[in-house]
C-alpha cells in the first residue's frame, strides 16, 4: 500500500461503516510502511490488509477489508496469509486481531484461537464542567504506564497518535492516561492505561468533556468489569462485540488487563 491508496482504502472502510480517517491511515503507514497491503483488479484497490508490529513479540493485524462485489473470492485470506508470512520472516513470536463474527471462521481455519471478548460502546457528551488543565506530555511517562498494562512497548504507536493528534490527551503522572482522536462518525476514546476505574473515569471524562464532538467510541473489555461499569456511569452503551483472537496462545504477551480500560482500536490492539 502506498500514499496514494489511502482515498481506495477510505471508501473500503466506509462500505464497511468503520470510523477511520484518512490520517488513521496515514498513521499505519508510517508505522509500518512494509506492512500495509493492497489487492488491486484492474487497477482499482479492492481488498486491504495491514499488520502493526510491537518489536518481535507482537504484531497486530488489521483493516482487513474487501470490496463488496469482491467479497468470497479468497482476497482478504489472500491478504492476511500474505501478512502472516511477513511477519514470520521478521520472527514475530505473537499475533493477535479482533474478529467479527463473519471473520471469525476464516480465522479459525488460518490457526488462531479465541481469547477472549471486546466491546465497543458509544456514548454523547457527558455534562459537567472541565476543570482539567491541558498538561505537557511526557511520552516516556506514558509509554511505562502503557508497557505495564499491555505487555508490550508501544511508544511507537503512542508518539505517533500524540503527533497526528495534538492536545487530544489527558493524562495523571504515574496514575494513568487516555488518548482520543478524531472518527468519521464518532470521537474515538483509546488507548486508557489507569492505576484504577476512578483515575480512568476522570481522565476520560475529561476528555470528553474537551473534545469537539458530540458523539464518542469506547473499546472496552467486558472482562474488565471495572472498565465496562466506568462506561456506564459516563453513559455508555454497549453497541457491538468483537472476538479477540491470537495466533499462538502460548506465547501470549503478559501485562495487567486490569489496569487496561481502553483499547487503542481494532486496527492497533
Amino acid at each position: 500500500m502506498q500514499a496514494a491508496d489511502i482515498p481506495a482504502g477510505m471508501v473500503l472502510k466506509e462500505a464497511a461503516g468503520w470510523n477511520q480517517t484518512e490520517q488513521d491511515w496515514a498513521n499505519l503507514l508510517a508505522l509500518e510502511p512494509e506492512g500495509c497491503w493492497v489487492e488491486e483488479h484492474q487497477g482499482e484497490v479492492v481488498a486491504s490488509t495491514t499488520a502493526v508490529c510491537y518489536g518481535r513479540e507482537l504484531a497486530w493485524i488489521g483493516m482487513v477489508l474487501v470490496r463488496p462485489d469482491f467479497r468470497r473470492r479468497g482476497l482478504g485470506r489472500g491478504l492476511v496469509e500474505h501478512g502472516l508470512a511477513w511477519l514470520e520472516q521478521r520472527g514475530v513470536r505473537q499475533v493477535k486481531l479482533d474478529a467479527t463474527e463473519n471473520g471469525l471462521p476464516l480465522y479459525e481455519k488460518l490457526g488462531f484461537h479465541q481469547e477472549g471478548t471486546i466491546e465497543r460502546w458509544g456514548g454523547a457528551k457527558p455534562r459537567g464542567m472541565c476543570v482539567y488543565g491541558v498538561h505537557e506530555l511526557e511520552l516516556g511517562s506514558i509509554a511505562a504506564l502503557d508497557r505495564e498494562a499491555v505487555g508490550v512497548d508501544r511508544s511507537r504507536l503512542l508518539e505517533k497518535l500524540i503527533k497526528a493528534f495534538p492536545g487530544q490527551c489527558a493524562w495523571e503522572p504515574k496514575e494513568g492516561f487516555v488518548l482520543g482522536r478524531p472518527g468519521s462518525e464518532a470521537y474515538f476514546l483509546g488507548p486508557c492505561s489507569a492505576s484504577d476505574a476512578e483515575t480512568a473515569g476522570f481522565l476520560i471524562l475529561q476528555l470528553t468533556l474537551r473534545a469537539a464532538a458530540k458523539v464518542f467510541y469506547w473499546d472496552l473489555f467486558p472482562d474488565q468489569p471495572a472498565a465496562a461499569e466506568t462506561a456506564r456511569q459516563l453513559g455508555f452503551e454497549r453497541r457491538r462485540g468483537l472476538i479477540r483472537m491470537a495466533l499462538r496462545p502460548e506465547t501470549s504477551v503478559s501485562g495487567r488487563p486490569e489496569r487496561v480500560f481502553a483499547a487503542a482500536g481494532f486496527e492497533y490492539g
